[in-house]
């Protein structure tokens, strides 16, 4: 997520808002904090999932090699 900020910032900006752009100009410009709250947990729910299935996968790979 920093380096969807960073990135863009450092390259001169950008048109498109990408999420850390979001999340900052919410908590430091606005001071939303339940709109940061729901991006953070909508991001740790489309995320973790997404980390979880290939560690899954492997083991199960893993699992049936042996």
């Amino acid at each position: 997520m920093v380096g969807e900020f960073v990135i863009p910032d450092l390259s001169g900006g950008s048109e498109n808002v990408m999420i850390g752009q979001m999340l900052w100009t919410e908590f430091f410009g606005d001071r939303d904090c339940g709109r940061i709250r729901d991006c953070g947990v909508l991001l740790c729910l489309l995320v973790v999932p997404m980390m979880i299935y290939p560690a899954h996968a492997v083991a199960r790979a893993r699992a049936r090699t042996s």
